[in-house]
């Protein structure tokens, strides 16, 4: 699994500890939403030209979601997980792993689909974030 990392905000920092504390966390909170959106749907991008194949309805990308920010030990997390009545959350890591069945491995053609799309939204991720903090300053200070 990919981790995003900030850094180098030292300004930001500074503006961010002279909100109140509340502010701060329900900032931080709705720009990491706003990174699990962009992430989620460049996955259902990614996933698209699979959907209507021999094997594929769709299902995976109808059953993605977007959990609640939680505190974790690291900060605050947000994952894009898989639940529904079909069940997909099953089959994801084969899908992003391969497997190996009676001494034969498979790797399907969406093999490491996910860990690839976290990779290339970073970039995109990170100005989201960064957008999202820096217009709650600008709300709370203009």
């Amino acid at each position: 699994m990919s981790n995003v990392e900030l850094s180098g905000f030292d300004e930001l920092e500074k503006k961010l500890k002279n909100m109140a504390a509340g502010k701060v966390v329900q900032t931080e909170k709705k720009a990491l939403k706003a990174g699990a959106v962009v992430v989620s749907k460049e996955i259902s991008s990614k996933w698209q030209p699979f959907v209507g194949t021999k094997y594929s309805k769709g299902y995976t990308i109808d059953e993605m979601k977007i959990s609640p920010v939680k505190v974790s030990a690291n900060g605050f997390e947000v994952k894009v997980y898989w639940r529904g009545p079909h069940e997909r959350y099953r089959i994801i890591h084969l899908n992003e792993y391969g497997y190996t069945r009676d001494g034969k491995e498979y790797e399907p053609r969406a093999l490491g689909l996910i860990d690839r799309s976290i990779k290339e939204t970073e970039d995109t991720v990170i100005n989201t974030i960064e957008t999202e903090v820096m217009r709650a300053i600008h709300e709370e200070f203009n």
